[in-house]
């Protein structure tokens, strides 16, 4: 194949792929907190709930959640978490 040929669809690896990139970023980035965050008692979610409000006062749970693309259904839980507060 020329170096100016496309792969065809059968000629695609994983590894190929954009997403699975991310995915794999993602995950690295998941082990590379877990020890600090164990020690914390928090999920990465957790955390980085922590980060944002520390960013900014006031926000609403709406903009929280746009803000780290989560749904409030999800957030409300993590601020109703009175040990989340302890930290």
């Amino acid at each position: 194949m020329k170096t100016t040929d496309k792969p065809s669809a059968l000629d695609l690896k994983l590894s190929d792929f954009l997403c699975f990139a991310v995915y794999s970023t993602n995950l690295a980035f998941g082990k590379a907190y877990k020890p600090m965050l164990e020690r914390l008692g928090l999920t990465y979610t957790q955390y980085i709930t922590l980060v944002a409000l520390w960013e900014e006062d006031n926000q609403t749970v709406g903009s929280l959640g746009e803000k780290l693309f989560l749904e409030s259904n999800t957030l409300t839980p993590i601020l109703k978490n009175s040990r989340l507060w302890a930290i």
